[in-house]
């Protein structure tokens, strides 16, 4: 294998009919678009109260703070006010624990959340409320009642790109209002950087439109006049923003307000009006990251020990006292050291109740595999690749044994493989070189459905030396072209052990 060969490989895998911003389809494709903004714009206009509610990860965060900067800077007479809830006290998305601490509400829309809000939706009906929801989430047998829904996975809706994450929706429905309200905003793209960060955290595709749209925010994250982005640069280290800086980096600190205090920190955080307040808020966002990777170095090493026992079943189920706010974060990391789906349950909740907090791979379907023994659960949502659930706990070991079953009868070995191990190709040590480089960053950003390359071949290894403890660096030595490279594998604990 060599450069042309690599070319052809990515170029081949990211055909498609999105390659500028002129190819991003019209907002208007997605039903109830239109009528929610026309909504929103009459509420606006009658000085009615606007309520929304967001979610607490990292693209509800970035879906509020969207809405929120919009409103702000281009709304600001709107009787608007925004609301997420804490993972603890309300769950998940809107229902109805929240909307009654929030009365007197004419109009509440979400953003990244409701598709499943089916006692939401009665509330509102009941007390005369036009519920507008917005979401990305796969589509449930029965949908909430609701003035209008507003989420491409409806088999009636026309946009054309169904992988979406809930703060492109977000950022399409301001583009809306300002569309038919004559706003100008300051630019075409503002705010698209927020995007960016959600289109990355959420791990969505980046193929289509994903991929334009991140490719443009990257750019414009670098150049951006938010203080937030200004000064998280200098938290990261880095000149410049790179999706995984937004993966590895960003995203586990905005996160952590969520998981340990409440997710509202996170939006002031990206809100700030300074470059003294976004230090100030990012600090903050700091030291509570710094908490969570300590509670969750201890949450995975118990974790470890019981999944192990399940090392060769068709996947890692496994409940334990558990912090709710961190069990997602542990079942991606069972995720890949299994190399299996990972459902990770906490009994830190009701009594008698379980959380659940779920992670796929490969090409199974885990919301579907879900939605197959959802007689078990009191409430489920996500998609493809996360779900998050809550049971009885008498039922765990019956679902446990029912989820296996599904599995092994509905998927083959195949499906289980992450598609970021596998190799291109094999690569001669001669090919390393500044031509193929810059192939492989021509094709950039990477991740989801669109893999960093990765490469094989057989290779004489020598000169081992561990670094630090946990890093080795060794050589690489080619017998058919006599070339040597240096290398090294970061964070190499278990192969050291």
């Amino acid at each position: 294998m060599n450069t042309v060969d690599v070319n052809n490989i990515l170029s081949e895998r990211l055909k498609s009919n999105y390659n500028t911003l002129k190819d991003v389809p019209h907002p208007f494709l997605m039903k109830d678009m239109e009528k929610s903004v026309n909504r929103l714009s009459k509420a606006i206009d009658n000085n009615e109260k606007i309520l929304l509610v967001g979610d607490y990860d990292v693209d509800g965060i970035s879906s509020t703070s969207i809405i929120v900067l919009f409103f702000e800077k281009y709304c600001p007479s709107a009787q608007f006010n925004w609301v997420i809830p804490d993972r603890e006290k309300h769950g998940y998305g809107v229902n109805e624990k929240i909307l009654k601490e929030n009365k007197g509400y004419d109009l509440v829309f979400t953003v990244d959340n409701g598709i499943s809000a089916v006692e939401a939706g009665k509330y509102c009906l009941e007390h005369n409320i036009d519920l507008i929801i917005t979401d990305h989430h796969t589509i449930p047998e029965i949908v909430p009642q609701a003035y209008s829904i507003v989420n491409p996975q409806q088999s009636d809706c026309s946009f054309p790109f169904k992988e979406i994450c809930g703060a492109e929706i977000a950022w399409y429905l301001i583009k809306s209002i300002a569309l038919i309200r004559n706003i100008k905003m300051d630019s075409s793209l503002e705010f698209l950087e927020i995007v960016g960060l959600a289109i990355v955290s959420d791990v969505m595709p980046l193929i289509g439109l994903n991929r334009i749209l991140l490719k443009v925010a990257l750019n414009k994250m670098n150049d951006s006049s938010l203080p937030f982005f200004i000064i998280m640069k200098k938290f990261i280290y880095g000149e410049t923003y790179k999706s995984e800086d937004l993966a590895f980096k960003v995203a586990p600190m905005l996160n952590a307000s969520g998981r340990l205090k409440h997710a509202k920190i996170s939006v002031y955080a990206i809100c700030s009006k300074s470059v003294e307040e976004a230090y100030f808020r990012i600090s903050e966002l700091e030291e509570i990251n710094n908490n969570r990777k300590e509670m969750q170095k201890d949450i995975l090493n118990k974790a470890f020990i019981e999944a192990d026992k399940q090392k060769n079943d068709n996947a890692i189920v496994i409940c334990g006292d558990w912090e709710t706010g961190i069990i997602g974060i542990v079942a991606s990391n069972l995720v890949e050291k299994y190399n299996k789906p990972a459902l990770v349950f906490s009994t830190k909740t009701t009594p008698g109740m379980i959380k659940m907090s779920g992670r796929s791979l490969g090409n199974i379907d885990l919301i579907g595999s879900l939605r197959d023994n959802e007689k078990y659960f009191q409430k489920l949502g996500g998609h493809f690749m996360a779900v998050g659930a809550s049971m009885e706990v008498k039922f765990f070991e019956t679902f446990k044994s029912a989820f296996s079953d599904y599995l092994q009868k509905k998927y083959l070995d195949n499906d289980y493989f992450i598609s970021d191990s596998v190799s291109l190709g094999n690569l001669s040590l001669s090919s390393l070189n500044e031509s193929l480089f810059r192939v492989i960053d021509k094709y950039e950003p990477y991740g989801e459905k669109n893999p960093a390359p990765i490469f094989s071949g057989t290779y004489t290894i020598s000169d081992f030396k561990i670094l630090k403890s946990i890093h080795i660096k060794f050589t690489l030595f080619d017998k058919e072209t006599g070339v040597a490279v240096d290398a090294i594998i970061f964070n190499a604990e278990d192969y050291i052990n």
